[in-house]
Order: C-alpha cells, then structure tokens, then sequence
C-alpha cells in the first residue's frame, strides 16, 4: 500500500515497484481509497525487454548501439521480391525498415500514453531501400542529418545508419520490416508488440548506453 496525499488542483507522479507473481487468472487493477470511498481501474503491466547489441527477426538480423551523441543501426534484411520505387506509396507500403526510436522510454505522458508520435522526443525513420531517396522519417529527429549506408545483393539489402542523439541513458527501440509482394505487404516486428509499434510505444525494447 501507498499513502500519499495530493492538494486540490494538482498533480502527482508515483512509482509502485511491481513483482511479477503467479497468475490467478484475475485482471490486474489499481485499489484507490479517498474520503472513505473506494475506486477501482484496470491496469495494464507491461515488462520491457532489454536488448542487447545484437537482435534477431525471422528476415533479418542487425545490432543497434546507444554511444555518446548518436545511435548505430545495422542491419541485413532478407527480402529477395524487389517492389521497385515507393512511388506514390506510403513507406510502409513498400519494401522498407521502419525504425521506431524513443530517447526518454521511462517517461509516460498524460494523455495517450502508448501513442509513439505523442511523445515529443520520439521519432521515426524510413529506409526504403530501392528508392533513390532511401531515408525519410517523422518526428524529433531531421533524416537530412543522419548518415545512410545502403547495400543490395540477391539475398537482399543491408544497410547501416548513424543517427545524432541528444544525452540519454536508455533508448526505446522497435524495428518494422515490410516486405511488399505485389498487392499484399508481408510484416515483420522485433519483440514482443500487440499491435502496430506506432500505437505500442511502451512495449518497445530498452537499449542501454554504450562506452563510445
């Protein structure tokens, strides 16, 4: 139990250490006692994974560091259909790597909380390797200022991009493959995601700094 008490007109942020215990079969949810009333909400308990340098998809295997200023992502992706320029299509639409980045995971905000554009300081990275404009992106972070590397054989394509970074401890990471074969997009995700990473921010895996 906590006990805390909160004036009229303003907020307040807790952090409950959570222990992930047997299973009753039982929705978890948050007891709130005021003024002898009792209120009761639902709660979602998500555990991060961290990830180490190296990750592995069913199509795809890369690393990603968090060094002093910047973020490394590698990676060679099996993909041996060539959709042909983006076009008129959206990237995800196409053959192409979405790379979802969040430089302050541990904080929650307010309101639509695992909503990744919600967040200020979250971007997210396009490579569209059969384009002549391979990098686009959304977000905190300009694709202009970031250096692309992109290679193509019969197995696929590889690449490696360097991303400038404000200071941070920790990093939100989530990787999306798409992999076009004509009308249909084949999906692929890195970890453990219910849904679209762009609606599942909390979900994503925590990347921890590295000596440069």
């Amino acid at each position: 139990m906590v006990r805390f008490t909160l004036p009229g007109k303003s907020s307040l942020t807790i952090e409950i250490p959570v222990k992930r215990i047997k299973s009753d079969n039982k929705n978890t949810e948050l007891m709130l006692f005021t003024n002898g009333t009792t209120f009761r909400m639902p709660l979602e308990v998500i555990v991060n994974q961290t990830l180490g340098k190296e990750f592995r998809m069913e199509n795809a295997n890369g690393t990603v560091e968090l060094l002093k200023g910047k973020i490394l992502v590698e990676m060679s992706v099996r993909d041996t259909t060539d959709a042909g320029p983006t076009a008129r299509r959206p990237p995800w639409k196409t053959d192409s790597v979405e790379l979802f980045f969040d430089p302050a995971p541990f904080l929650i905000p307010e309101n639509h909380s695992q909503f990744h554009p919600a967040k200020p300081e979250a971007f997210r990275l396009f490579v569209t390797p059969r384009d002549r404009q391979k990098l686009s992106g959304m977000g905190a972070v300009d694709p202009a200022t970031c250096k692309l590397e992109v290679t193509q054989d019969e197995a696929g394509y590889s690449f490696r991009l360097e991303i400038p970074v404000k200071k941070c401890r920790a990093l939100g990471f989530c990787v999306k493959i798409n992999d076009a074969q004509g009308e249909s997009v084949r999906e692929t995700v890195l970890g453990d995601i219910p849904g679209p990473p762009h609606r599942y921010c909390c979900n994503f895996g925590i990347v921890k700094i590295q000596a440069d």
